[in-house]
């Protein structure tokens, strides 16, 4: 990661400011209190979120908003995130921000912000949104006092504390955890055993429960035999039952017919003495139509070889010729009578001439002899004429009679047929009359099988009755059996399913004691020697490291200094351990740089992805000498860092820098002034 530029608003004594950091080693000077710090703090902050510190530490006194924006560089690839603080009644919030990358930017809540920054760094760590990186803190920036008091805490919580930069305290982490699962297997197996005590107990009781159910399913079984015994004789009463039930129905009915067989006799008594009264109606009517058609035809003759239908057209021919010759001899009788009148008058009746009578006398002559013959014609016409209607009325009655003589034939047909049928029936009558007075006799004759038929029913009524009262109690008492045997089924299964469950209890119980032998006997052992020699190895390198570094900056052959295996630092002056406390101000900065710097590069060798090209250094020479001053020359040189940013009040660092940054502080508002 190479910063390449911060903007702080209104963040503790910054209203708005930007901040450029330049490749190299960057120098911010300034006076104590101006605002040097401010910075570290803020590119922390944008980068992890508040972790620890409170938004009321960073937030400007007055302001209600502020921020930091930081632009940075990963493989070449620019980065920028942006943080807000708001002031909310009595407190100091995060708010959402976002991280910029090739163009898009993704709004983010401050822990998913946080989550991003660490997945763009390669830093392997947890995301806890109270808490600083780990990695951060001890391979890029560590405030020097958090340095100087790392020297001063108990070996045991300094080595938990390099644990967790180490990337070791996975390890005691996994061992506590088996400790833990381990106690708490022991508790479960000793739960479950207790669980499992009365398992022996319960299988007895199954046992005899077993027992007493192939007893009583024996017992049942008989009743059971017993029950279908019954029920088969039940049944097959019942069947001889319904049998003479039937023969008493048909019997009855057979009796119950007599007086309808007794009725119909006399029914057809009467019915024959009826049918032969109306045998003899029918041929007295049939004699009378006989002699009334013999009457008739020697009465009606025909006369004529014509027909009704020539008859009438000669009618209606003769009565238009006569019609015809009355309205001719009209006309010329009217004729005579205007000649007659011209004769006597002597005047033509049309033009009023006069005319000559004797012409009118001839006329009138002639028109009288036409009139008398068409008189003539006429006479003979009507004569003709009523003869033709004689002859019609003759024909007609002739016609009359004959259909007449066809109805009596018919009529008389009909009733010699209706008696030959109703002779038939009489026949039939008889018949049945002889079937009839059989069935009565036969009738009669069972009267005594229907008596017996019934006192075998009632017999059988009274042992089916003895039966169904020996069945129910059969039954009862096999359902009480089945009831028993139910009841002592479920509670065998209940044990069973107990016994079941209690065995896997059991199999659990010991399978957890396996486990915890396998966590207390050879996981656990095989993590400590694990962690304990990685911390060996991790010691003897960091250890390395710090002499590196210590002798680098100490030029005091009477004075040597190395860690010991719980990473305390030891300061030895001719062969005597010294107490740190009792060390210059010169000499605690000495051995918390050098600590510093081993633990930077111990750090981001255990840091997988992580990359040494950057480091901030805060007041790294805090307390030193002027000799030991010009000795930082030589660390930075040998920490070949492509991007080393120093916090420090000493003017003297300002030639080792190749960028000065100075800051100052003016009415309470710190200032950057690049030199």
């Amino acid at each position: 990661m190479i910063l390449k530029s911060i903007r702080l608003t209104n963040i503790r004594s910054y209203d708005d400011e930007t901040i450029e950091f330049p490749p190299g080693v960057t120098l911010f000077e300034g006076d104590m209190g101006s605002g040097k710090s401010t910075i570290l703090m803020a590119i922390e902050f944008a980068l992890f979120g508040l972790g620890s510190e409170k938004g009321a530490g960073l937030l400007r006194l007055g302001e209600k908003e502020g921020g930091v924006q930081l632009r940075f560089d990963v493989d070449g690839v620019e980065h920028e995130v942006s943080r807000t603080l708001k002031r909310k009644a009595n407190s100091v919030q995060q708010e959402p921000g976002y991280l910029l990358l090739r163009g898009e930017k993704l709004q983010l809540s401050p822990t998913e912000l946080k989550e991003k920054v660490l997945k763009t760094l390669n830093f392997n760590e947890p995301v806890d949104p109270k808490a600083q990186s780990v990695i951060y803190r001890y391979a890029i920036f560590t405030p020097q006092e958090e340095m100087k008091a790392i020297l001063n805490y108990r070996a045991d919580v300094r080595l938990q504390t390099l644990r967790k930069a180490f990337r070791l305290e996975d390890y005691r982490v996994a061992a506590d955890n088996a400790a833990l699962i381990s106690t708490t297997l022991h508790k479960k197996a000793i739960e479950l055993d207790g669980k499992t005590a009365d398992l022996e107990d319960i299988k007895n009781r199954a046992s005899q429960l077993a027992a007493q159910i192939r007893a009583e399913t024996e017992e049942l079984a008989e009743k059971e035999r017993e029950e279908k015994k019954l029920e088969e004789e039940l049944a097959h009463h019942r069947e001889e039952l319904k049998k003479h039930e039937r023969e008493r129905l048909e019997l009855s009915k057979v009796l119950g017919s007599i007086p309808l067989i007794e009725r119909q006799l006399g029914e057809k008594g009467t019915l024959v003495a009826e049918i032969a009264g109306e045998i003899k109606e029918l041929e007295r009517r049939s004699n009378e139509l006989k002699e009334k058609a013999e009457s008739l035809k020697k009465e009606a003759g025909k006369q004529t070889d014509k027909t009704v239908e020539q008859l009438n057209i000669e009618v209606s021919r003769l009565e238009k010729e006569e019609r015809d010759l009355l309205k001719k001899e009209s006309l010329l009788n009217s004729k005579i009578k205007e000649y007659e009148a011209v004769e006597k008058n002597r005047t033509c009746p049309t033009c009023d001439r006069p005319v000559d009578p004797a012409e009118f006398t001839e006329r009138i002559r002639e028109k009288t002899a036409e009139r008398e013959g068409v008189e003539r014609k006429h006479s003979e016409c009507y004569r003709q004429l009523e003869e033709a209607k004689r002859a019609k009325v003759d024909l007609e009655k002739h016609e009359a009679a004959k259909k007449d003589l066809e109805n009596w034939d018919n009529q008389v047909a009909s009733y010699e047929a209706d008696i030959g049928r109703k002779k038939e029936r009489i026949n039939r009558l008889k018949v049945e009359t002889s079937a009839l007075d059989l069935s009565l006799r036969t009738a009669r004759a069972k009267l005594g099988e229907l008596q017996e038929v019934s006192q075998k029913i009632t017999s059988l009524e009274r042992r089916i009755a003895e039966i169904d009262t020996e069945l129910k109690s059969a039954r009862r008492e096999a359902a009480e059996s089945h009831a028993k045997i139910d009841a002592a089924n479920k509670n065998f299964r209940e044990y069973r399913q107990r016994i079941e469950e209690k065995e896997k209890q059991r199999c659990y119980s010991e399978a957890l004691k396996d486990c915890r032998i396998w966590l207390d006997e050879y996981f656990a052992p095989t993590v400590a020697a694990i962690e304990k020699q990685a911390l060996i190895s991790l010691n003897q390198e960091f250890n390395q490291e710090y002499q590196k570094w210590y002798n680098l900056m100490v030029e005091d052959p009477s004075k040597e200094s190395r860690v010991d295996e719980e990473f305390s630092p030891i300061v030895e002056q001719d062969g005597y351990e010294q107490n740190i406390t009792y060390l210059s101000g010169g000499e605690k900065t000495s051995v918390a740089l050098a600590y510093r710097l081993a633990l930077n590069g111990i750090v981001q060798k255990v840091s997988i992805g992580m990359k040494s090209n950057l480091l901030i250094l805060d007041e790294p020479t805090d307390g030193f000498s002027k000799v030991q001053l010009f000795k930082i020359r030589e660390i930075i040189d040998e920490i070949k860092c492509p991007q080393l940013i120093m916090v420090s009040h000493e003017r003297e660092l300002e030639s080792f820098a190749d960028h000065v940054i100075r800051v100052e502080k003016s009415r309470g508002i710190s200032r950057i002034i690049a030199e």
